[in-house]
């Protein structure tokens, strides 16, 4: 059986051979017998779809950008309290350590004076471990040390040319940081120096109230040969304003409280070693 058909795309079956006839085109792109070839078009974006994705896009880099500007900033609060607490502890671990070993020298005339800003007293200290450190014939003796030191603990003031208190908007002194001054060499005219030498502990205290106990109640004021038998130690990273108590003080500011039990200090005239205000 033998079918033939035309050239337009028909099949043809010869016996067992099935063939099948490719169009041809024509010179104008269109098929044999009029036909056209199917032409695909693309449809392409508006310019009110392209302004809205520009602006999706900015929109999202900003937020993603805020977003990680806020993060940063919490991150360098965070940093910022870290470090300012660490050192708060630091340097009220260093004054608690030398007010244990605060000692009576009558040599000086006097053991401990302080007061509400400030304290100075003689305080006994071991030597370091470089002294106890093993030498042989050869080497050179280790520097000697003072185990005796005249320590004064006080906040550091903004001042001008002439020593005066700078003061900001609110007449508040500007105050710098805490301080200790380190007398070494026990004698009454020791010059700075050498002998005696200033550091500012940390900018990160700017308030500090010591209060004595003289075996009845809490006072500002301490002087004698004997240092008391506790000290209480407030201390804060915000800067007081002009006379504001302790009781304020502490109710509008963060701050940390320590009671420091000397092993040294005079004892109660009345005999109690209880202290009240704990």
């Amino acid at each position: 059986m033998i079918e033939r058909q035309s050239q337009e795309g028909r099949v043809c079956t010869c016996g067992d051979v099935v063939r099948v006839r490719t169009p041809k085109l024509n010179g104008n792109g269109t098929l044999g017998g009029g036909m056209k070839r199917p032409v695909s078009r693309k449809q392409a974006f508006t310019l009110l779809e392209v302004v809205l994705a520009i602006t999706l896009a900015l929109g999202a880099v900003g937020a993603v950008l805020a977003f990680n500007q806020h993060v940063l900033e919490i991150r360098g609060r965070i940093f910022t309290d870290v470090e300012a607490i660490s050192s708060q502890r630091v340097v009220m671990g260093k004054l608690t350590d030398e007010l244990r070993g605060a000692m009576a020298y009558p040599f000086l005339g006097g053991g401990m004076s302080g007061q509400a800003g400030q304290v100075q007293f003689v305080s006994a200290v071991l030597p370091s471990p470089a002294v106890w450190a093993p030498r042989t014939a050869t080497d050179d003796p280790p520097p000697p040390e003072q185990d005796i030191q005249f320590v004064t603990y006080r906040l550091r003031y903004a001042t001008d040319e002439r020593g005066v208190v700078l003061v900001d908007e609110k007449g508040d002194p500007i105050v710098i940081g805490l301080e200790r001054s380190c007398q070494k060499v026990l004698a009454s005219g020791a010059d700075d120096g050498p002998q005696i030498s200033t550091s500012l502990l940390t900018a990160n205290i700017k308030y500090l109230n010591l209060r004595y106990w003289d075996g009845d109640s809490w006072v500002p004021i301490w002087s004698g040969n004997n240092p008391p038998p506790a000290i209480e130690i407030v201390i804060g990273a915000a800067p007081p304003a002009a006379g504001m108590t302790l009781e304020d003080y502490q109710a509008q500011h963060e701050s940390f409280r320590r009671v420091v039990f000397i092993p040294g200090g005079a004892k109660p005239a009345s005999g109690t070693t209880v202290i009240r205000g704990l």
